[in-house]
């Protein structure tokens, strides 16, 4: 009497199987399913290296921005404050000096500082509009 474990064996095809191809074959799969997963691995860390980038892009934006503003408001406040006091300055001198029948060359350094003054302002105005 043949034991249940036999009747099954018995049953099953009489087949050889190449088990060596079949692990060669699992071997390549499991390759490729590392190879896969390194894929998707990498992806996430240049997702995440992009979105780095683009924070920082943003914050650097928003820097230069408020820098271009404050540039701009020392230009117009500061530098516009000064320019008119000296502007002033300079045509009160001359008034006072041409009352006094006095020379107004001594004033030339001033006119040649306000003008100087006007340039910079120029060219502040430009670099800050660049930004």
């Amino acid at each position: 009497m043949k034991s249940r474990l036999e009747k099954v064996y018995n049953k099953l095809p009489n087949k050889k199987v190449n088990l060596k191809a079949q692990k060669i074959s699992l071997s390549i799969l499991s390759d490729l399913d590392n190879d896969v997963l390194m894929g998707y691995k990498a992806a996430d860390r240049v997702e995440a290296v992009i979105a780095t980038a683009q924070e920082l892009s943003e914050q650097l934006n928003k820097e230069i921005a408020d820098a271009k503003q404050n540039a701009i408001d020392i230009i117009y406040s500061d530098f516009g404050f000064a320019i008119g006091n000296i502007d002033d300055g300079i045509m009160k001198a001359t008034n006072l000096l041409n009352d006094l029948g006095a020379p107004t060359d001594v004033l030339d350094k001033y006119k040649d500082d306000l003008n100087d003054l006007d340039r910079i302002i120029e060219d502040f105005e430009t670099m800050a509009n660049n930004l």
